[in-house]
């Protein structure tokens, strides 16, 4: 092939680049040696990888798709692009990609377990936990795959199932903070509030920037009496995502009490409250209009019914009431759903410069081993919420993956109102 040698020195040099950490001479020695040879699949792979760790999502598409079309049977590549694909939210293309690489390579537990995360968030939890203990069967000693199959349990249902996976993911690994904080979720599901609380401060003391746990904190510590420092907790999910419709009602509704002094006292708490109402409903998003169109509970204090405010949210009829025609009962969200590990970092074949040259040959993928491991003291990147240093993690973003919700009681006098752990 013409210019062959000096494309395989330039793409030496490129994988030297980039396992140094010089991304922008990585990226001008892979485009040279394409310059030399555009039909080098390697090439275009290596250069994938580098733009999707520097999130340019389509250029990196891209290079994965002329890859796929130079070389159709690469399960390594096919991997990598329903990666890069589940970033870019087409998480139906993704899972496509994921179930080529399996025909592709049967025995690859990677792809199994990240297709079991796409299955999870499209709500096919049978499928899931299928996909995960297919993929725990190849590599058994992988949290990621039983942190994803306690999502698919949950999903279920089977709560105490969940739980027991999660807690194997935690024996593997015990400072996984979206590991811990599903726990949580699971532990307040069953009204285990106490230990709920222990894993989400766990959580937090791993990550203290985790909106969501922040929540269900609070959820868990004002079900156990404790309001002022559930109000703490919602403040700081607030802080970290200041448009969190779930922290913003269930701070509202924290602030209620059970007993009030004087008529005064409870007037005060009715105003406060309509005005924390009206905040929910100036939010955007589909959270803030499930929120707005439909109440949390009938409001009622020391036996009295406020009319005038469940009219205007939506709960008994008023002309002009641009809620009521979504108006009913909420339960309320406290989480959007237990949080996915994949194990989303690039499979590449970079092993080194000898087997790469070696692959232009043979055309075999090499070095599709620890995904998720730190190569050449590089740390591989993260996917949607760009974590770095941890193995495979996906974050939660603002996925609605329709878990069954399991209430918990808030204890407000003459209330309906239910928290949901999500």
């Amino acid at each position: 092939m013409s210019g062959a040698p000096g494309a395989v020195r330039l793409y030496e040099q490129a994988v030297a680049h980039q396992a140094a950490g010089r991304p922008d001479a990585a990226e001008r020695c892979y485009r040279e040696a394409l310059g030399l040879h555009p039909d080098y699949p390697q090439a275009h792979h290596g250069l994938a990888n580098l733009l999707g760790r520097l999130d340019r999502l389509e250029e990196a598409a891209a290079h994965y798709r002329e890859a796929l079309r130079l070389r159709p049977d690469w399960a390594a590549a096919h991997y990598n692009l329903g990666h890069l694909l589940n970033r870019l939210g087409r998480i139906e293309e993704a899972a496509e990609c994921y179930r080529r690489a399996l025909r592709l390579k049967r025995d690859f537990p990677e792809a199994l377990n990240n297709l079991a995360h796409i299955l999870n968030r499209l709500a096919r939890y049978e499928e899931a936990e299928r996909s995960c203990r297919a993929a725990l069967r190849l590599k058994p000693d992988n949290p990621a795959a039983h942190n994803n199959l306690g999502n698919a349990l949950s999903g279920l249902c089977r709560f105490a199932e969940a739980e027991a996976s999660y807690r194997a993911a935690l024996r593997l690994n015990p400072d996984l903070p979206e590991t811990q904080r599903n726990l949580g979720d699971v532990l307040g599901t069953l009204r285990r509030y106490e230990e709920a609380v222990d894993c989400y401060r766990t959580a937090l003391r791993l990550r203290p920037s985790m909106a969501d746990a922040w929540n269900n904190l609070g959820l868990s510590l004002g079900t156990l009496g404790e309001p002022e420092e559930a109000e703490r907790c919602y403040e700081a999910a607030l802080r970290l995502k200041p448009d969190f419709a779930s922290a913003q009602i269930n701070r509202c509704i924290g602030r209620l009490r059970i007993v009030y002094r004087d008529e005064a006292e409870i007037e005060r708490a009715r105003a406060a409250y309509a005005g924390d109402l009206e905040a929910v409903c100036r939010l955007e998003g589909p959270e803030a209009l499930a929120a707005a169109g439909k109440p949390p509970f009938l409001l009622a204090y020391q036996g009295r019914v406020d009319r005038e405010l469940q009219a205007r949210q939506g709960v008994i009829p008023l002309a002009g009431n641009p809620l009521q025609a979504t108006a009913g009962r909420l339960d309320l969200p406290g989480l959007h759903l237990p949080e996915p590990l994949a194990a989303d970092t690039n499979v590449t074949d970079q092993a080194g410069a000898g087997q790469d040259v070696q692959m232009l040959g043979d055309g075999l993928a090499r070095d599709v081993g620890a995904v998720g491991e730190p190569r050449n003291g590089q740390r591989p990147a993260g996917a949607q919420a760009g974590h770095q240093g941890e193995p495979g993690l996906v974050a939660q973003g603002g996925e609605n993956r329709g878990r069954a919700p399991d209430a918990v009681a808030v204890g407000i006098a003459g209330a309906v109102s239910r928290a949901v752990f999500r």
